[in-house]
């Protein structure tokens, strides 16, 4: 079923073969004001009818285009349309940022100025005699001059496509879905992490852990728990949803402590995601893994070591109050953390038995 802004889509796939800029910034507002309202389903179909145009690869100002399938999936449309023919595009598109990123240094060499043309820059003699020199020099790349042409492109391209797929990643749905191109995507998002700030935010989205089982074990009680997570931006993250899920009455197994107040855990889910000062959100753990070494609050849960298959978490009682203001890392990331058992005694001394002793060297683990 086509959605209510198809005709308008059907209209910008018209420039996008034969280019005018003034009508697509036309279009592109027109489909942003018209796309307030709709409904989830809509906003899928509008995304679907959005790739048709966006898999054929358009550049410069209709790059930006991917802004606005963005904005679709912000409001609530599913970003999976964009999987077969968009992502694969991107991968290209990030492939030729990395080609340039390497290449820079022989670019400089041309006499070209310390750093590249402005990206949101049309001039010339600037931005022509950029595309001109890459595309003369193409075979310096093993490139053919279109090649070369599209690599001097995606200098200012890579932006929209970065954050168009930075809003998707987001998704659990969506990190499913592109789960076969995740190695490659990885390793180029993260030869461009120090470059680009986007690019850092999608390498730690590439490793974020989906439907991943976790092991806790409780250092003072001996007790221990298997949990499922999927969706934890960071260790601050983790902190703090592991103290909602396990602080709690120890008749009921659970450990004691100070709960996490109701603002933190809000900050760590769907709510706003600071916790200013003085009310920032507190551990109410220090965290260390199977091996014995701390966690850092501001590592990842894909960083933690695994045990036959599953990550092992020991927690120790605070110490100090050491905290945070963010309380997620990727603010649009709905993630869940679920008790799915309290082990048993014996099961729990098992684990227990099995792991290595913290090792509390590190100057925030004591």
């Amino acid at each position: 079923m086509a959605s209510p802004l198809f005709s308008t889509v059907e209209e910008l796939a018209g420039l996008v073969r034969e280019p005018d800029l003034d009508r697509l910034v036309v279009l592109g507002q027109r489909l942003l004001d018209e796309s307030r309202g709709l409904a989830p389903d809509e906003l899928t179909a509008a995304v679907g009818e959005l790739a048709e145009v966006l898999k054929v690869g358009p550049y410069g100002e209709f790059a930006r285009l991917a802004l606005v399938a963005r904005s679709f999936v912000l409001r609530g449309g599913s970003p999976l349309p964009l999987v077969p023919e968009v992502v694969p595009w991107i991968v290209r598109v990030l492939a030729l940022r990395v080609l340039l990123s390497h290449a820079w240094p022989t670019v400089r060499r041309w006499r070209w100025p310390k750093t590249p043309p402005d990206p949101a820059s049309d001039r010339v003699p600037e931005w022509g005699d950029f595309v001109v020199r890459c595309k003369a020099n193409a075979d310096r790349f093993d490139l053919t001059e279109a090649g070369a042409v599209a690599m001097a492109r995606s200098w200012r391209d890579i932006d929209p496509w970065l954050r168009l797929l930075h809003t998707a990643m987001e998704r659990q749905e969506f990190r499913a879905a592109v789960a076969p191109l995740l190695p490659e995507l990885t390793d180029l998002v993260d030869q461009l992490a120090e470059e680009l700030h986007t690019a850092d935010c999608i390498a730690g989205l590439a490793r974020v852990l989906d439907d991943a089982p976790l092991v806790v074990l409780d250092a003072d009680s001996g007790r221990g728990y298997h949990l499922t997570m999927s969706g934890i931006g960071d260790n601050c993250q983790l902190h703090t949803l592991l103290a909602d899920r396990l602080i709690g009455d120890p008749a009921d197994g659970l450990i004691l402590g100070l709960r996490p107040q109701p603002a933190w855990v809000a900050a760590a889910t769907t709510g706003p995601a600071e916790t200013p000062f003085p009310d920032h959100t507190l551990r109410r753990f220090r965290l260390f893994d199977g091996t014995g070494a701390y966690l850092s609050p501001e590592g990842r849960p894909s960083d933690i070591a695994e045990r036959d298959g599953v990550r092992v978490v020991v927690a120790h009682p605070p110490r100090g109050n050491h905290g945070w203001l963010h309380g997620r890392r990727f603010v649009n990331m709905v993630p869940t953390l679920a008790l799915d058992e309290i082990m048993t005694p014996a099961d729990a001394a098992a684990w227990h038995a099995s792991i290595t002793p913290a090792r509390q060297d590190d100057f925030l683990g004591p």
